[in-house]
């Protein structure tokens, strides 16, 4: 069993999805970016020169990718469709074509092994960081790109909404 978690930055998901992983007897696979930017010495992609961001986003895909295919009942945080809409929404302009189209050969197959997307539309406001970027605007542009990418790559038919009550 492999579930995603899809929300936008401003959703706080920990809780939700401790839960699910425990109710489901599964591990919990949390979001590796801010850890692998901090790993570079940045707090966040955003700050990456542009060939390192674009190396750090693929290599956090290529150990999403990889955990889907292990055996295990995995819980993701995140979901390809998240990381990908992100890279969409900040960084897309600065991917050339042709390396466009290499990732998205790349993580087509790994968005298809999930069993579940959980979608979150609504749920607790996540708290300020100092990572993630808590505009709504931006968020309601990230939801949307994630819902494209789910007809884009052909799982809409694995894709739930889900509501998470506030805290």
């Amino acid at each position: 069993m492999k579930i995603a978690i899809s929300a936008p930055p401003t959703i706080d998901v920990s809780e939700f999805a401790k839960s699910f992983a425990g109710k489901n007897k599964a591990r919990l696979i949390a979001d590796p970016t801010r850890m692998m930017c901090e790993a570079y010495g940045f707090q966040t992609l955003y700050r990456m020169p542009g060939e390192l961001q674009h190396k750090v986003r693929l290599d956090v895909l290529r150990a999403h990718a990889s955990d889907l295919q292990t055996s295990e009942n995995l819980v993701f945080e995140t979901s390809i469709f998240a990381l990908i809409a992100d890279w969409m929404r900040w960084f897309w302009s600065a991917t050339p074509t042709e390396k466009w189209e290499k990732v998205v050969a790349e993580i087509t197959p790994a968005s298809r092994r999930y069993d579940t997307i959980y979608h979150v539309t609504e749920g607790p406001q996540r708290s300020y960081d100092g990572y993630h970027w808590l505009d709504t605007r931006n968020a309601v542009e990230v939801s949307r790109l994630m819902c494209h990418l789910y007809e884009d790559l052909g799982v809409t038919d694995k894709v739930k909404i889900e509501r998470i009550a506030p805290a």
